[in-house]
């Protein structure tokens, strides 16, 4: 039950925050791919 509540309040707050900074929810990963891609040591090319 508390596991619910956690997982709803990231997910309304992801909402959020897109709607806030006028950005599309999806478009997240792709505005931080380089970071996430940095991080795992993952090279592109």
């Amino acid at each position: 039950m508390i596991r619910m509540l956690i997982v709803s309040q990231l997910i309304l707050k992801f909402i959020k925050y897109s709607i806030q900074f006028g950005v599309a929810p999806w478009k997240y990963f792709q505005l931080n791919a380089k970071y996430f891609n940095k991080e795992k040591g993952y090279t592109i090319g």
